[in-house]
């Protein structure tokens, strides 16, 4: 299934603080999905394998 999306969120307290994070990935055609981690001002990279 090469080139299905995802994106999934939540919301987390976290010693009193309200925070958003919020998950988007792409499955490529070589089995892997790739996409960001967002939680705060700097999107981080998110990789996973099937192996």
């Amino acid at each position: 299934m090469a080139g299905a999306n995802a994106k999934w969120s939540y919301d987390v307290v976290f010693n009193g603080n309200k925070n958003h994070v919020e998950y988007e990935a792409a499955l490529g055609a070589d089995g892997k999905l790739a996409g960001a981690l967002h939680l705060g001002p700097m999107p981080v990279p998110l990789t996973a394998v099937n192996e």
